[in-house]
């Protein structure tokens, strides 16, 4: 929202309300260290993004500045000699009329449209800053400050307590499988999978899959988790039925398990719903159907999350900087624990429960997250409306 400041603030247009400043060397990311005597401050949500050691390269304030980045919109106000990291390091000194922490929450308080990576200071020259007196700009930062202050502490305190919410119920789920498995049938992936063809199945390899072979509509295609839009099974990809009866083996549908097998979800397992329609899994995803007599859907579910099994997942991973789940045959051998099916349903039952509280408090602590950053949005208005 633009502001609505009193009729008796001065404006300037951005770029009349900032100097000219030299810009010293900056430092690739490639290149930052993780310890030195210089913090580097670059276009990045960190605060600090690296260290440097150069002296010639350092950045010497007179007055504190305000850092913008020019493709993230990543605002910061630095009170300390520092060295510019990388591309896209904007650096706002402020004329002599207008405090630096008056602009810093100023620009808080601007909207910028979203250019992707694209530069974003051309849509900030376009603005016009409006500022009181040096004494009231004084006492507006005065009470942002101490508001914000507050504001952190809360958003502190209910971040602990959302990760308390998700460390209950994790932590539940790893003493359930911990304390009981010693008792517990012992059998392997192999031994515990449906009797029925291709019930154990990683997604094509090579050329079989390529991008050329997908359509607009046709029978879908079965990605990894995207945590995006939380939708463990979405699809953005399709194949014609030709192509589909190629690569019939690689079919999943309702009550099949999908295991997402490299990069940062390597782990991720998530059961297709009952009204799932068709598809099939790409290379990312195993397909695992399982024998109910034996296993339970959700019972594997829940054990295959607990931090002892996702632990032998990783040990039969490859790759340092992607992950990448081995071949079915390595994983056929994990062995597999697990009581009769009436003990594995009242374990179910507890875990469901556990479940459905866990994610109520997350519910309410993440609503308490939006509501504290909705509160500092309406401090800031106010506070640029000249209504504090």
């Amino acid at each position: 929202m633009p502001n609505k400041a009193p009729a008796n603030w001065k404006e300037k247009n951005f770029e009349q309300a900032i100097k000219k400043v030299t810009y010293t060397n900056k430092i690739l990311k490639k290149d930052f260290m993780t310890t030195g005597v210089f913090p580097i401050i670059s276009q990045e949500e960190e605060y600090i993004s690296g260290y440097w050691n150069d002296k010639k390269d350092v950045y010497k304030i007179n007055k504190p500045v305000v850092i913008f980045g020019d493709h993230t919109k990543v605002i910061k106000y630095v009170n300390f000699d520092f060295v510019l990291g990388a591309d896209g390091v904007k650096i706002f000194e402020t004329i002599d009329e207008i405090l630096p922490k008056y602009l810093y929450y100023y620009l808080k308080n601007t909207q910028l449209r979203n250019l992707g990576y694209a530069r974003h200071y051309k849509l900030l020259k376009e603005k016009y800053i409006m500022y009181p007196s040096l004494s009231e700009q004084e006492q507006i930062v005065r009470i942002l400050d101490e508001a914000f202050e507050n504001i952190e502490k809360a958003k502190q305190n209910t971040l602990q307590n959302l990760n308390n919410a998700k460390e209950l119920f994790e932590n539940s789920l790893n003493d359930i499988f911990i304390k009981n498995m010693k008792n517990w049938n012992v059998n392997s992936i192999e031994q515990i999978v449906s009797k029925e063809k291709y019930s154990i199945k990683r997604g094509p390899f090579g050329s079989s899959l390529k991008k050329s072979c997908f359509v607009d509509t046709g029978i879908r295609v079965f990605e990894q988790y995207n945590p995006i839009n939380n939708d463990p099974y979405w699809a953005r990809y399709y194949i014609t039925k030709e192509k589909y009866d190629e690569l019939k083996a690689f079919t999943a549908g309702p009550g099949d398990l999908l295991i997402s097998c490299s990069g940062v979800t390597l782990g991720r397992i998530v059961e297709l719903p009952e009204d799932t329609e068709i598809g099939i899994i790409n290379q990312a995803l195993l397909k695992i159907k399982l024998d109910n007599t034996k296993i339970l859907n959700k019972f594997f579910v829940y054990l295959f999350r607990s931090k002892q099994f996702q632990n032998k997942i990783f040990e039969y991973s490859q790759g340092v900087a992607i992950p990448n789940m081995v071949g079915v045959t390595e994983l056929k051998k994990i062995l597999i624990f697990y009581p009769n099916i009436q003990e594995q349903q009242c374990i179910i039952d507890k875990l469901d429960k556990l479940q459905q509280q866990s994610q109520k408090l997350e519910q309410i602590y993440n609503q308490k997250l939006k509501s504290l950053e909705e509160l500092k949005q309406s401090i800031l208005q106010k506070a640029f409306n000249g209504e504090l």
